[in-house]
């Protein structure tokens, strides 16, 4: 998948991990966030929607794993 991203390839990164390929935006939003809350005032910590919306994306994560090894 990375190589495919590498290449500007999406149709086959997606192919290849559907749930990292969707879920990718939301981390790098969460990720943007806490750099720059960071940069501003030195804490490193999610806030609580972030931490929920981390969760959320770690279940689903998860629970593609378990799904994708049945199919």
């Amino acid at each position: 998948m990375c190589l495919a991203l590498l290449e500007l390839d999406f149709q086959a990164a997606f192919q290849a991990n559907a749930a990292i390929m969707i879920l990718l935006p939301f981390g790098i939003v969460i990720a943007v966030r806490m750099a720059a809350r960071y940069v501003k005032y030195g804490t490193l910590s999610p806030t609580r929607i972030e931490n929920r919306i981390l969760w959320i994306m770690t279940g689903i994560f998860i629970l593609f794993g378990i799904l994708r090894n049945f199919a």
